[in-house]
């Protein structure tokens, strides 16, 4: 994680620096977790004394304040969430109508604090696999709460930083930097400042970070930048999302198209995305050598000449190991052809009449989201089991992309030792496209994507059998996974308490889950609004993107055979407009979460009156998005199509 080449201007954070300051937060956070459980266990049996909650408290507090300064704002938020409960009247109340909450309470600290462990878990894998990237920042701003969150997440990811007032800006010039990170508080500098910074470093990304902008603003910076507005979220939060598209600046964006019309359709995608360097390749072969050696990190298929999307030649790509993070698009004269193009492989569709601007701004996005983990691919050979840090990212990768293509992901967790010669010949008898990684030194996990659990069963089982010696000590549980947006890790969970049950039991070697018996995918974005003017043009700005859009007002009737508001599979991003001058309008938040939890559901919440109230909520519970009436229609068009990449 050493910092290297950067420029003398920077001062760059070593590699035992970052090692230590990590192992510093990571062993004092399990402390905390670990008092705070032993806390929350006392609540079965009786109240906390007033104390015993204020420690609590402020273990949780404390360790909220730092986490959210390393960037870990999922892990942030829901610490802070536990001090709010343990400020409840029924923790340190001896009453008995109180007493008879208590024992949900606790189900529900522990359930927080298990869900920090987990996020935790993550950051350390992010911390080895994304530590790849731009080697300097430079943040251009005033001092203040959001600079400092940034600064200090840029630096605690192993990159060098260096910070400018907005009246030294001229002095980027000298620094070099890999990445530009502008803050901006006042509207009537923005072109100046801009200005300035492409003038000194013509070839550097900027991304600029405009709280309080108007739209008419925010279209002017988003020519010349990446633009990330957060409103009035908490620093940790953007400090977060502003650090995800540092590390995917200084990414080659290099696309390969192949069939017919490709020299057309290269020259305007270069047009509209000067950044993405787009290559023709006569022949399929060339292309997939390309693909084999790096040198493109996305393809885009021309359709056929009838009009039909090339899906062999998307199937032929998908089954390289790089075709894992590899971006296929296709493209087809019809949009009839769309779940078939997913089903066979590819990452985005587009039909020949889609504005090719469009389709540039979503390969890039794609591009920069999946060029870490190709980073992290070359490092392992072919046909190996690989380590869980990335194989839970694979795993969670192929979850989400049979949700966008309709189809189910068979998942099985093996009870098997730890042997590299076993996991190494298992991996050989699967595809190059299937996840096979080694979870800890007990267990084995194997996921194929487009199968179900029989397919996977007899595979697995072939496998074994061929191998021999193992085949008498090997449990394991299969479950077929079905796009219902719930977590990797929750199946997991349940396939080792399966096997552990079988085991206990005398169970069958073999277990099968049935994970969920509604195998019915979830829309892309649910549109939750009264407005039918508003609630079309928002199902047609998402329909010309090829996503799946559901429309619902939660106050109409509708018919038996309808889709109803709370009984329907939890969709992968739910718009919500909310009256904020309605006295009920936080628990009507708090109903949507209860039927569509933020592990499976993005919310965005959309109000006349953003007051701080509603901030504070949205942030502390973890919750949701907030966007302030009137909005920038193409600005959240792109975020939700960001959010569903």
């Amino acid at each position: 994680m050493s910092v290297q080449h950067t420029s003398p201007g920077f001062s760059a954070l070593t590699a035992s620096t970052i090692a230590e300051l990590w192992n510093r937060v990571h062993m004092r956070s399990e402390s905390r977790l670990h008092q705070l459980e032993l806390l929350i266990s006392h609540l079965f049996d009786r109240a906390l004394t007033e104390e015993e909650a204020g420690h609590g408290i402020a273990y949780a507090n404390e360790r909220a304040s730092r986490l959210g300064l390393l960037g870990i704002a999922n892990a942030a938020s829901k610490l802070r969430r536990v001090a709010e409960l343990l400020e409840t009247p029924e923790v340190t109340s001896p009453e008995n109508a109180r007493a008879q909450r208590r024992p949900d309470l606790a189900i529900q600290l522990a359930s927080l604090t298990e869900e920090v462990r987990n996020h935790l878990e993550d950051a350390a894998a992010d911390l080895q696999l994304l530590s790849r990237g731009p080697q300097s920042v430079l943040v251009v701003g005033a001092q203040g709460e959001m600079t400092d969150a940034i600064l200090w997440s840029a630096a605690s990811a192993g990159l060098a930083v260096r910070h400018l007032a907005v009246h030294e800006v001229h002095r980027s010039q000298d620094l070099e930097p890999d990445a530009i990170v502008q803050i901006l508080d006042d509207a009537d500098h923005i072109g100046d400042v801009t200005a300035v910074l492409q003038e000194h470093n013509p070839l550097t990304p900027i991304i600029a970070v405009a709280p309080t902008l108007e739209p008419p603003q925010q279209v002017q910076l988003a020519r010349s930048a990446e633009l990330v507005l957060p409103r009035r979220s908490h620093p940790d939060v953007v400090s977060e999302e502003v650090l995800r598209i540092v590390r995917g600046t200084n990414i080659k964006l290099s696309v390969g198209l192949f069939g017919p019309g490709a020299d057309e359709l290269a020259n305007d995608l270069h047009a509209a995305e000067p950044s993405l360097g787009a290559s023709v390749y006569e022949s399929g072969p060339e292309l997939v050598d390309a693909v084999v050696r790096g040198e493109v990190r996305s393809v885009l298929c021309a359709p056929m000449p009838d009009g039909r999307p090339a899906l062999s030649f998307v199937r032929l790509l998908r089954s390289e190991r790089r075709g894992r993070t590899l971006v296929i698009g296709c493209l087809a004269a019809e949009a009839d052809h769309r779940q078939e193009a997913f089903a066979k492989g590819a990452d985005s569709f587009w039909t020949t009449t889609t504005p090719h601007h469009e389709m540039a701004v979503e390969l890039v996005s794609r591009v920069r989201r999946n060029a870490i983990m190709d980073a992290a691919l070359a490092e392992v050979a072919d046909n190996t089991a690989v380590p869980w840090t990335i194989g839970n990212v694979l795993l969670q990768r192929l979850i989400n992309e049979s949700g966008r293509s309709k189809s189910t992901v068979a998942v099985a967790l093996l009870s098997l030792p730890a042997d590299p010669q076993i996991d190494d010949e298992i991996a050989r008898a699967f595809r190059r496209s299937d996840v096979i990684s080694r979870r800890d030194n007990r267990s084995l996990v194997v996921a194929l994507g487009g199968a179900d659990r029989s397919v996977l069963t007899r595979r697995l089982q072939a496998v074994l059998e061929k191998i021999g010696t193992v085949r008498g000590r090997v449990r394991s549980a299969i479950m077929e996974y079905p796009t219902d947006a719930r977590s990797a890790a929750q199946a997991l969970e349940r396939a080792e308490s399966a096997i552990a049950r079988a085991a206990k039991l005398g169970g069958p070697a073999v277990v099968g889950i049935d994970w969920c018996e509604d195998h019915e995918a979830p829309p892309d974005v649910l549109i939750l609004e009264p407005d039918p003017a508003l609630s079309d043009a928002l199902v047609a700005s998402f329909e010309r993107l090829g996503l799946d859009c559901l429309a619902l007002d939660p106050a109409a009737q509708t018919a038996a055979n309808e889709p109803r508001y709370g009984q329907m599979v939890p969709p992968r991003v739910a718009i919500l407009d909310i009256d904020t001058d309605r006295s009920g309008h936080m628990d009507e938040l708090r109903h949507f979460r209860r039927l569509y939890p933020a592990e499976s559901t993005k919310l965005i919440v959309m109000a006349p009156d953003v007051g701080l109230g509603l901030i504070d909520n949205a942030f502390s519970a973890d919750a949701f998005d907030v966007v302030q009436k009137p909005f920038n229609l193409p600005l959240l068009v792109r975020r939700v199509q960001r959010e569903l990449s």
